[in-house]
């Protein structure tokens, strides 16, 4: 523990193969430090271990690691991108917060959990890969949600799309529909045959599309459209009429001409009118 903690002036470290474990603070505040190799000898790295290495830029994490304790890695603000490698099977609480330049993450199938604030204070973190699929985070977030620090609610977001946890209630920072719904149709987007999905938009698809007609998101519409899922006969009407109340004309026009081609019209006159 707390091996080097603190050698200001450290700018490279190399372990060798013997080395089995990284102890708790063994490098924190080492503030200088721009690169280290982890042998592949390593199955551990302890709580904070590399924390508030500023200039750390860059890590390997050997696919022999499978913890990372808590705030491991916490305020090493030039590191640009972690890949977090298929032996992990849980990140633990604080372990990449603060690390500002952070701008891409890559979560594999073997990781179980996230711990609170994982991700908390990672402000310039561009995209996530969780289960092969890539997402966003500025799409997740959506406008609205932007207008607020990414810090406080990244982690939130990387825990909808982990755990397909689509229960998460809205954060008293932002509308209370905004966070859940962009991250489910921003998951629609990337798969739109994940059955725990599509019955959670079927069950919810009311609120959900009205959402999208509010945010003018006319991608997502077309999205919706080609799958063919959840519009019908008995909604689409509203919808075109919620788009029109609302002053979407692009929207409605979708709507309108996949009813035409797709869903058809009881009444021939009301087609001859458009």
């Amino acid at each position: 523990d707390s091996a080097f903690k603190g050698c200001e002036s450290l700018t490279s470290v190399t372990i060798p193969d013997s080395v089995t474990s990284i102890e708790s603070w063994a490098f924190s505040s080492c503030e200088s430090l721009t690169s280290v190799t982890i042998p592949d000898s390593v199955t551990s790295i302890g709580d904070s271990a590399f924390k508030g290495c500023k200039s750390l830029t860059s890590v390997t994490i050997p696919d022999s690691v499978t913890s990372i304790g808590d705030s491991a890695f916490k305020g090493c603000e030039s590191l640009t991108s972690v890949t977090i490698p298929d032996s992990m099977t849980s990140i633990e609480s604080w372990a990449f917060s603060s690390c500002k330049s952070l701008t891409s993450v890559t979560i594999p199938d073997s990781v179980t959990s996230i711990g609170k604030n994982a991700f908390y204070g990672c402000k310039d973190l561009a995209t996530v890969t969780i289960h092969d699929m890539t997402f966003s985070a500025r799409y997740l977030l959506s406008e609205t949600i932007l207008k607020h620090d990414i810090s406080v609610i990244s982690d939130e977001i990387i825990h909808m799309v982990f755990n397909r946890d689509f229960s998460v209630k809205g954060s008293a920072y932002y509308d209370k529909y905004y966070d859940k719904y962009a991250v489910i149709w921003s998951c629609f987007q990337s798969n739109q045959e994940d059955e725990t999905l599509n019955a959670y938009i079927k069950k919810n698809f009311a609120k959900m599309f009205k959402y999208l007609i509010d945010k003018d998101d006319v991608e997502t519409v077309t999205a919706v459209i080609k799958s063919e899922k959840f519009l019908t006969k008995r909604n689409i009407d509203k919808f075109i009429q919620y788009a029109i109340d609302n002053k979407h004309i692009e929207i409605q026009v979708l709507l309108t001409n996949y009813k035409r081609e797709k869903i058809g019209y009881s009444d021939p006159a009301k087609k001859l009118k458009l």
